[in-house]
């Protein structure tokens, strides 16, 4: 099952590095167009959100939406 990602972070910490779309897909090994559907809010699985994060050097974690199992109280 896919996350959520957080389109405003990922296109934020995308930016702040100075990548286009495209740039961060080559640097990750996915297509363009899975950085595209990403940003605007389609689900990914956590290996691609991983990949995506290791190469704007944030951890996967800042880049998704909490889930109600997230936010949960210990």
């Amino acid at each position: 099952m896919g996350r959520r990602v957080d389109t405003g972070r990922l296109k934020q910490a995308r930016e702040n590095l100075g990548f286009t779309q495209g740039q961060l897909a080559e640097k990750a090994g996915k297509s363009k167009r899975t950085v595209e559907r990403m940003e605007q809010g389609w689900s990914g699985n956590l290996s691609t959100i991983k990949k995506l994060a290791a190469v704007l050097g944030v951890e996967a974690e800042e880049l998704l939406v909490p889930t109600q199992e997230d936010e949960a109280p210990d």
